[in-house]
């Protein structure tokens, strides 16, 4: 399960919210939390969602303030949220995910955001920083780490599908490292 805030005090809320409804096409359930608007959907493909929350921005030239979930598990669901939650309150529009306040706040609680992230995908520590401390290079990994090449494999697949965060990107490579590292 995934979800979508969206700040309730957006003129079009209504008519954004219906577009999304019909965009994700299954069944979603809507509810207010604190000052926002919560999808909660299964639909897989965040960026979609995205890049139809920017169209209606710039096409009714208004201001938008979205957080679209990262993490795909029930157990962190509302912590995920939380974290929004709280560090959304310091910004003006765009749409944003856990990736960008990551790198967005030094303020952040590393390892309360880590341990969502480890939970979410069932990946470890050891795992992430064995992959980063070789360059990102699958083959150096799965010998270092002994594992299969396809069970390394398998779990990079895990972790993106999992949490969005592709540990063969270097972006994201380094948000996962540097939360391990300053803990």
């Amino acid at each position: 399960m995934r979800f979508l805030l969206i700040k309730k005090d957006l003129t079009y809320i209504s008519e954004l919210v219906d577009i999304i409804k019909s965009l994700i096409s299954k069944k979603v359930n809507i509810e207010e939390k604190n000052s926002y608007i919560v999808i909660y959907h299964d639909y897989e493909n965040i960026l979609d969602i995205n890049k139809t929350i920017s169209s209606f921005q710039d096409n009714l030239m208004i201001n938008i303030l979205a957080y679209n979930s990262c993490l795909l598990n029930d157990d962190t669901i509302d912590k995920e949220m939380n974290f929004a939650i709280d560090n959304l309150c310091d910004k003006r529009n765009g749409i944003y995910d856990l990736k960008m306040l990551l790198l967005d706040n030094n303020k952040i609680n590393k390892k309360e955001v880590l341990d969502m992230i480890l939970l979410s995908s069932g990946i470890d520590e050891e795992f992430i920083k064995g992959f980063v401390e070789v360059n990102l290079n699958a083959s150096k990994a799965s010998s270092l780490m002994h594992y299969h090449r396809n069970t390394l494999n398998y779990k990079l697949d895990k972790l993106k599908e999992k949490t969005s965060f592709d540990l063969k990107e270097f972006k994201d490579a380094y948000i996962l490292y540097s939360l391990i590292e300053k803990k």
